[in-house]
């Protein structure tokens, strides 16, 4: 008797195992992307910012985020570094917003700023992990690369460009 309650346990948490592993299959990949860096404290030798990304679920299920890790770099020089375990819930075929702290030295601010061309586009490149809420720590790394034109948010003399107040 006890044999035969063995085995049904050991079914049973073999099928729900199986189960579990299913839900962890995400037909396309997470998207994520950069939304918006603000500037929070600033001492002599770091900056803080807030940075803001954009996570999009192409998939039919829920995916809920318990943290994220990345990089961002502009121009392909090294900007920031980021954490955040705050936890974020993106829906079926949806998307959420969320800020995390970010820090960076002076020094790579300074270099940064001193490089910007108003005429020249900023190419920005986001690395990092998100490691999604489930039983087995599941993460989802992401890489996304774009570009901020600065001649087209600013016109001559440094004015706002014409539609962009």
């Amino acid at each position: 008797m006890t044999l035969k309650y063995s085995r049904c346990l050991a079914l049973l948490t073999l099928l729900l195992f199986l189960t579990g592993c299913a839900g962890l299959t995400l037909d396309r990949p997470l998207q994520i992307q950069l939304v918006d860096v603000l500037p929070l404290d600033m001492t002599i030798l770091e900056q803080r910012m807030r940075v803001s990304v954009r996570i999009r679920n192409p998939n039919n299920q829920p995916v809920t985020i318990s943290g994220l890790r990345f990089s961002l770099a502009l121009n392909k020089n090294s900007l920031l570094e980021a954490v955040s375990n705050k936890t974020v819930k993106v829906p079926r075929l949806s998307e959420a917003v969320t800020t995390v702290s970010a820090s960076t030295t002076t020094f790579a601010l300074i270099r940064q700023a001193l490089e910007i061309d108003p005429e020249k586009p900023i190419d920005y490149r986001l690395d990092g992990t998100a490691f999604i809420a489930d039983a087995f720590g599941s993460r989802i790394p992401f890489h996304t690369e774009g570009r901020i034109n600065l001649s087209r948010l600013f016109g001559a003399g440094g004015e706002p460009a014409p539609g962009t107040k």
